[in-house]
């Protein structure tokens, strides 16, 4: 049902949808974190890594195996 009127709202007002779509893409809504979340930052070692004027928060768990990087941010 949401498809359908999604499509539908595009074919009829394809701007409104985009300037909609491309608010919503560029402003996230912020929250305040949940508990658990809260406790899985805790547990991390925190740093900033300083780029171009900006700090960037960076987070780091000791683990086993291979080290993976995970990057999100607008």
């Amino acid at each position: 049902m949401k498809k359908t009127a999604v499509r539908l709202v595009s074919i009829l007002v394809p701007n409104k949808v985009m300037a909609f779509a491309y608010d919503k893409l560029t402003r996230p809504q912020v929250h305040k974190l949940r508990d658990h979340e809260m406790e899985v930052l805790d547990a991390a070692e925190k740093s900033t890594l300083p780029y171009k004027g900006f700090d960037i928060q960076c987070y780091h768990w000791q683990g086993k195996g291979d080290a993976i990087l995970l990057i999100h941010g607008w």
